[in-house]
Formats: C-alpha cells, structure tokens, sequence
C-alpha cells in the first residue's frame, strides 16, 4: 500500500525494534507519515516500540498502545543509546 519502514533489528531471530529515519519532523505531513507507517508496521509485527531517529530532535510519543522514541541519529550511533 505504498508504506515502509527503514529498519528492522533482529536478535536471536526475533524481531527487536522498528526504526524510521528522517532529517527532521517539523512538517507535519511528515510527521505523520513516519508515525504512521511506523505504527502500522508495530502492529503487524506485533510489537510495542519503535524508533524515529532524526538530525537533532528528541521526544516519546505515546499512542494506540504503542510507544515511539524520537532521538538524534549521533546518540544512538555514536552514543550506543
């Protein structure tokens, strides 16, 4: 249906975490289409938790259940968070 997501980690071959990746969420249009792909990719995978990593931008979303943490690409990368 023209929707995707960016990652998908595995471990011991069990999906792990969804991760969207984009510069930044200030257009709204954009926001909502990396939530919402992200969150129908969280329910058919069954899961509770994605990512959106971005340039600089931090925050949680909490909606339909489901938690979604937004946090510079350079603190998960580099940071190891």
């Amino acid at each position: 249906d023209g929707t995707e997501v960016d990652f998908l980690t595995r471990e011991k071959n069990k999906n792990k975490e969804l991760i969207q990746v984009c510069w930044d969420l200030n257009d709204a249009e954009t926001k909502k289409r990396e939530i919402d792909n992200l969150l129908k990719a969280l329910d058919e995978l069954k899961l509770k938790s994605g990512i959106i990593l971005t340039n600089n931008e931090t925050g949680r979303i909490n909606t339909a259940g489901k938690t979604i943490i937004i946090q510079p690409a350079f603190k998960r990368f580099l940071l190891g968070n």
